[in-house]
């Protein structure tokens, strides 16, 4: 056991760090029971927080100008993910990893031959970024528009659906 005046009910009530410190010395029984809270707590706070950063809005999985497009995030909505697949099968995956920001990190090119992933931290790559950052914010522009499209449809659908009812 720990060598402290304080008891479990004051480390508790107390600092994380005095928690911690108590979980590192003590029995293992202690050092689950903080693990499980701790861990309640970050899996609380993460899903309370997720709409906060979530980038929702743009959440699309349909056909666009004849390329399949999809844009989706990450479980904690940390990453965001944007594929691109022309008619031709040519795929391009524009990745935002670090920092949620819609700004690109990683660019995957994919076909029949394999794939390559261009990283933005490759001084050798800074134009491909540039023009890669301009696509995916033009189709993050086309998807705002088809989202706009498809609320507006679905809004005529309802008006239509509740005017049949009224007549």
């Amino acid at each position: 056991m720990v060598n402290s005046s304080k008891t479990y009910t004051e480390l508790l009530g107390g600092d994380w760090k005095d928690l911690l410190k108590l979980c590192a010395f003590s029995s293992g029984v202690v050092c689950s029971l903080a693990t499980l809270v701790l861990g309640g707590v970050y899996f609380i706070n993460s899903i309370h927080n997720m709409d906060k950063f979530s980038n929702k809005n743009y959440r699309i999985n349909t056909i666009l100008d004849s390329e399949r497009i999809h844009f989706y995030e990450s479980w904690n909505n940390s990453k965001n993910y944007l594929d691109v697949v022309s008619k031709d099968g040519f795929k391009i995956s524009y990745v935002d990893d670090i920092g949620n920001d819609l700004k690109l990190d990683k660019i995957i090119i994919s076909t029949d031959e394999g794939k390559i992933v261009y990283s933005n931290s490759d001084n050798g790559f800074i134009s491909l970024f540039v023009k890669g950052q301009k696509n995916f914010d033009s189709y993050l522009n086309k998807i705002s528009e088809e989202k706009i499209r498809l609320d507006h449809e679905e809004f005529n659908n309802k008006f239509n659906t509740l005017d049949k009812f009224i007549k």
